[in-house]
């Protein structure tokens, strides 16, 4: 039984022996396997990797994959201050970070070389040819680097010629390759050396819009315009940049500063030029026109650049004597005395406000008359009509009638009042109306 026991003892420990021989047999043909594949592909002319998995081929792959990736972030890593300040900041706003770079970039030339089974592992020997990758990204670097030319050069020739729109939009167009052209443009610096011509920035494009628009100038004729009341006034607005070409196609919306009344949308012709045409008005006599440029871009700074932009010129307007005038309310339909009382002084006080001066006597005389028409009810509400006519007289003697119909609606008879009264809006066009026919 010794005897057994101890050929059983003897034969494992052969076995075990022949175990551990083994395994160390195949580490090292393993290892061997790893230097000769370094040796054959040598790291100054490839990036190469040997991924290992317990599991399956695929698995050893994105291993080798990921240690070639490691590889490459440590060679941008540390040019990436390099890059920045030997560019002398033309780049700083485009810091070089790898983490925004596609693995498909680099890795997508990657070649298998040999895979291996060893002792139950999975080899994958994975290279990517230095020489190949960097002819590649030259390739898509002039790619991209041509397609932004194209977009900034035609909105510069667009901005020359003073079609500030199209050369707008071109230059906005760099925008949607810059972030390919970036990448690109870090992974060709760090694995050979920074471009020599001059790198396209978001900055850059930006900053040559802010100068062109902040350089249009509005040339009017005069420093005043002077126009008589009631009287069409007409008068050309060139608009230039700062090298003196005309702005065309540009949109502009002219208002009065004091009151905020609009008084056109333009657009400039092919030199430059807008007509504005307007009517005189008398309150206040003396105002601003004030001309805001308008974009069609939703880019908030450039939106934010055109809403600070404004131009102004002075307007006067000259008063003649006009006569004076005496005023009778015929007839009034509303039984409320204060109310009635409210609407006299509603209807005077514009009047007054155009400027007309109001007497007990005078050849001309305006006569007013408000009248009341169908009322209704319904769901809570009263709706009403009213009828309001303003007569001109002369020498007692009816030269002009204006009329408005007037639809209140409340649910008693004070909000019914409150809204006739809003609505009680002398026109612009009755005050000129009025000064026509005396």
């Amino acid at each position: 039984m010794k005897r057994k026991a101890n050929i059983y003892r003897e034969g494992s420990i052969i076995g075990l022996s022949l175990f551990i021989l083994l395994f160390i047999l195949n580490i090292a043909y393993s290892q061997d396997i790893i230097e000769k594949f370094y040796k054959q592909y040598p790291a100054k002319f490839f990036y190469t990797s040997v991924g290992i998995s317990d599991v399956s081929y695929d698995d050893a792959l994105k291993k080798a994959l990921s240690n070639i990736s490691k590889q490459i972030q440590s060679k941008v890593e540390s040019k990436s201050y390099y890059i920045k300040s030997d560019m002398r900041g033309v780049i700083s706003d485009v810091y070089l970070d790898f983490s925004k770079i596609s693995s498909n970039l680099y890795l997508k030339g990657y070649k298998i070389v040999d895979k291996k089974k060893i002792q139950g592992n999975y080899y994958v020997f994975v290279v990517i040819d230095k020489y190949e990758l960097l002819n590649r990204l030259k390739k898509e670097y002039l790619m991209y680097k041509n397609l932004i030319e194209k977009y900034y050069n035609s909105g510069l020739e667009f901005l020359n010629n003073g079609k500030l729109e199209m050369g707008v939009f071109n230059l906005l167009g760099v925008k949607k390759f810059l972030p390919n052209y970036y990448q690109v443009l870090t992974l060709l610096s760090a694995i050979s050396s920074p471009p020599s011509e001059k790198v396209y920035t978001w900055n850059k494009i930006v900053n040559i819009i802010f100068d062109y628009v902040k350089g249009i100038k509005f040339i009017f004729p005069k420093d005043t315009i002077y126009a008589k009341l009631g009287k069409s006034v007409d008068f050309k607005v060139k608009i230039i940049t700062k090298n003196n070409i005309p702005v065309k196609n540009l949109k502009v919306v002219v208002l009065r500063s004091e009151s905020f009344q609009p008084i056109g949308e333009y657009i400039s012709n092919d030199k430059g030029e807008i007509k504005v045409n307007f009517k005189a008005y008398y309150s206040p006599e003396i105002d601003i026109l004030t001309f805001y440029p308008i974009t069609s871009f939703d880019l908030p700074d450039i939106k934010s650049l055109f809403k600070n932009l404004e131009f102004k010129v002075y307007y006067i307007t000259k008063v003649s004597k006009f006569p004076d005038f005496s005023i009778e309310f015929k007839e009034l339909d509303i039984e409320n005395k204060v109310y009635r009382q409210e609407v006299k002084q509603t209807i005077q006080q514009q009047i007054n406000n155009y400027g007309l001066n109001i007497t007990e006597k005078s050849p001309y005389k305006l006569e007013v008359y408000l009248l009341r028409g169908n009322r209704e009810y319904k769901n809570g509400f009263y709706r009403e009509e009213f009828l309001l006519t303003i007569e001109l007289h002369k020498d007692n003697k009816k030269v002009y009638t204006f009329s408005k119909r007037i639809y209140a609606i409340g649910r008693d008879y004070s909000s019914l009042f409150k809204s006739l009264k809003s609505k009680l809006y002398l026109p612009e066009s009755l005050f000129y109306d009025i000064i026509n026919n005396i």
